[in-house]
């Protein structure tokens, strides 16, 4: 499909682009008053000049090059970014509900009528829930910050997590089965 000009020039692909780009411009700046004539000029420095008017006729001129305007996609995500990020959500959803469950036990167990025997109960899984969050914690930053020695940490959190029914098992073999699957390259 060609597109002309006024005067009957057939305009190209990237000058109509050119075209459109500088007249959202204008229409955005002068509020839809501005009219727009392009004149390519491939002269000296490749600029494309554009002419413009408001509505009060006052003209002033613009410049932009002439490069094809890239629309290139963002790259696919690799299945194992894609394992990443979904098992570092995970992380964090667990981080979270174990500290939760760690501040209910905590006021739960302060409750006068809960018997003593039962309070220790809860003050035993209270350490419990936050030592998992402390471990999921850490091992969240690690696999931020040392990418090296993710891999291990992660591997002994995932066995740790799978006596945590139901959650914990289910990320823990989502990690085993999933995660830092790939060999580092440039190893012996």
């Amino acid at each position: 499909m060609n597109r002309k000009d006024k005067d009957g020039f057939p305009i190209p692909c990237s000058s109509f682009r050119i075209h459109h780009l500088i007249a959202s411009r204008l229409e955005y700046f002068r509020g839809g008053r501005s009219r727009l004539e392009l004149r390519l000029d491939s002269g000296a420095y490749g600029l494309a000049s554009a002419r413009a008017t408001d509505g009060l006729k006052n003209p002033y001129n613009i410049a932009m090059p002439l490069q094809p305007l890239d629309y290139e996609q963002a790259p696919a995500e690799t299945a194992a970014a894609r394992h990443n990020r979904i098992y570092m959500s995970l992380l964090l959803a667990a981080a979270f509900l174990c500290l939760a469950e760690t501040l209910f036990l905590i006021r739960f167990s302060r409750r006068p009528s809960i018997s003593p025997e039962a309070a220790g109960i809860f003050k035993a899984e209270t350490w419990l829930f936050g030592a998992y969050a402390v471990a999921i914690v850490l091992t969240f930053i690690i696999r931020l910050t040392a990418p090296r020695a993710a891999r291990v940490t992660t591997m002994a959190l995932n066995i740790v997590l799978l006596i945590l029914v139901p959650f914990g098992t289910a990320i823990g073999i989502y990690g085993l089965m999933k995660v830092d699957k790939h060999r580092p390259s440039g190893g012996a």
